[in-house]
């Protein structure tokens, strides 16, 4: 028989000569919602919501909702329970407000999550009364449409209470998500001026322009020759310094060690010992100074006049 303990090696199947394998019941552990829904949440009525509710624990628990502490029903067409354990509610009516509590349970023990839901009439904010986009917004609409001059000519497009949107509704402005935005089926225009409706010329950047770079617009740089990026920050080097340099000016690259070249691209062939006074590494032989010689320039000049009068004597 096969055991995978001794030798560290892994057991095949081989017909005749094992029958199975052993297995272990996992560790228990109790219920864990670790992906809870909302503690509140306000939709409107005929649109679809979804509560989340994922748990772990072992044995895996089962997930169960309730509503008002009734268990929901699984007859109901327009609420399921998913696979994931999430609970999703079509076509909202303002029977559906109430609290809805997720239950998470196993032999170990019940863990449980809330959330309040409350169904509201829908209110356009758009002349019309219909609405583009940001539906789950109390306080905020798309409206589409014309209009002729000044974004604030386009008032006729929202609904009686409603305006266009302007700095002083930068609290609802922020409420919207990069999600939100990007679902938006077009482009919505608000009114950005600060100053009685007029928009302030700003032509200034932050941090300045390096490098002799002129500041064109608002934190717009044109750079001069041999620089680049959103301040002229970065030197360009052509061709490029490769994985083994960085370039550090126009032009110029600080290769890594072991490697030399314009680009950093040719290794170095090392010195058997290391250059002193001065002397540099050529093509694994240093190169010494005037002052001194030798195979590290270890010896000053005056060591072979010296040798040579010596000699001479």
């Amino acid at each position: 028989c096969c055991v995978d303990a001794h030798f560290h090696t892994a057991c095949h199947f081989k017909q005749g000569l094992i029958t199975g394998v052993l297995c272990c019941r996992l560790p228990v552990k109790r219920p864990n919602i670790v992906v809870k829904p909302p503690g509140r949440l306000q939709v409107y009525r005929d649109f679809i919501f979804l509560l989340t509710c994922q748990a772990s624990g072992m044995p895996p628990p089962r997930l169960l909702w309730y509503k008002d502490g009734r268990r929901l029903a699984s007859g109901n067409s327009r609420i399921s329970v998913l696979s994931s354990g999430d609970l999703l509610v079509t076509l909202a009516r303002r029977s559906d407000t109430g609290l809805y509590t997720c239950e998470a349970i196993n032999e170990e023990g019940i863990d449980t999550a809330s959330s309040y839901v409350s169904v509201a009439e829908y209110t356009s904010g758009c002349a019309d009364d219909s609405t583009d986009g940001l539906h789950m917004h109390s306080d905020i609409q798309a409206c589409a449409g014309e209009w002729k001059g000044h974004v604030k000519s386009a008032k006729s497009l929202c609904a009686r209470g409603w305006r266009v949107c302007n700095p002083r509704d930068q609290r609802s402005l922020k409420e919207i998500t990069s999600f939100e935005m990007f679902d938006l089926s077009g482009c919505y225009a608000y009114n950005a001026a600060s100053r009685k409706n007029k928009c302030k010329r700003w032509e200034k950047c932050v941090p300045r322009c390096e490098h002799k770079g002129v500041c064109i617009s608002h934190n717009r740089c044109r750079c001069a020759s041999g620089y680049k990026g959103a301040r002229c920050q970065l030197p360009v080097c052509s061709p490029g310094c490769g994985s083994k340099g960085q370039c550090i000016r126009p032009n110029k690259c600080r290769c890594s060690a072991g490697y030399t070249g314009r680009t950093c691209r040719r290794k170095t062939k090392p010195c058997k010992s290391t250059c002193l006074n001065g002397g540099r590494c050529r093509r694994g032989k240093c190169k010494c100074p005037g002052s001194f010689w030798g195979k590290a320039c270890q010896y000053p000049l005056q060591h072979v006049l010296l040798t040579r009068l010596n000699r001479t004597e």
